[in-house]
């Protein structure tokens, strides 16, 4: 899964929007069910929530109306 490219360089910028983008692309496969997307980005979900939090990215403007 994406492990190892989540584990890579905190500070750097260019990291920082590829990881938001992807957060973005899972959240949106599984309609902003987080639970899924860690799942499928094969991370923990607490590593998942702390990146979303991190790229004020909210899960549940993913939801299906």
């Amino acid at each position: 899964g994406m492990s190892e490219f989540f584990l890579a360089q905190d500070g750097d910028k260019q990291v920082g929007m590829v990881e938001a983008e992807l957060l973005k692309s899972y959240l949106d496969k599984v309609a902003g069910n987080v639970s899924a997307a860690a799942r499928l980005a094969d991370i923990p979900r607490r590593s998942f929530y702390r990146m979303l939090k991190r790229h004020q990215i909210e899960a549940k403007d993913f939801r299906r109306k």
